[in-house]
């Protein structure tokens, strides 16, 4: 079963409030528009280090491979997404909350 949080994040993409890859991310962490950023699990150091610096203070996520995130984008790979959205943003914190918790063992 695909997760909550791509299918959120592909409704947020296709609603516009999703920037994809590291030069479009940093280009809108810069102008503070991103309100939650999620990086995949096999992103590089350095790729987090680099967005991180920006915008230290935002909230993020690691979920996923960067071919998952690419295949959900249409992309070959994306290691950075940025949400722009508080109302999509709220959505995937919770899913996310959601499906850790059921990998812990625990239920809602």
């Amino acid at each position: 079963m695909k997760s909550k949080i791509f299918k959120l994040v592909g409704l947020a993409r296709r609603a516009g409030k999703v920037a994809v890859g590291i030069s479009m991310v940093e280009k809108m962490v810069r102008r503070k528009k991103v309100v939650l950023l999620l990086f995949a699990e096999d992103a590089t150091l350095n790729t987090i280090d680099k967005v991180l610096r920006l915008q230290p203070e935002c909230p993020h996520l690691f979920f996923g491979s960067k071919h998952d995130w690419g295949a959900a984008m249409g992309h070959e790979a994306a290691a950075v997404l940025g949400i722009l959205a508080p109302n999509f943003a709220d959505g995937i914190l919770a899913n996310y909350a959601a499906e850790k918790g059921k990998q812990n063992g625990k239920s809602n």
